[in-house]
């Protein structure tokens, strides 16, 4: 059950992302975080880019991939 319950723990600690990558030269941080709707699983990432823009970046989707692409 001990390794169980850590696969199991690691899968879904791993649902969550707090990064930072390059857009255009400038460092940018982004978030994906899950969130249950209707009995399904969806993500919601925000972007921002500090020191660069004030303009954020919101998306919301069912792929864990995708919202940070979006």
């Amino acid at each position: 059950w001990e390794a169980v319950a850590a696969a199991v723990g690691s899968k879904i600690v791993g649902l969550w992302r707090n990064e930072e990558t390059e857009l255009l030269g400038h460092k940018c941080r982004f978030t994906v975080k899950p969130y249950i709707k209707r009995i399904q699983l969806y993500y919601r990432g925000k972007m921002w880019c500090p020191g660069w823009t004030p303009i954020r970046g919101e998306a919301s989707t069912r792929s864990h991939s995708g919202v940070a692409g979006k």
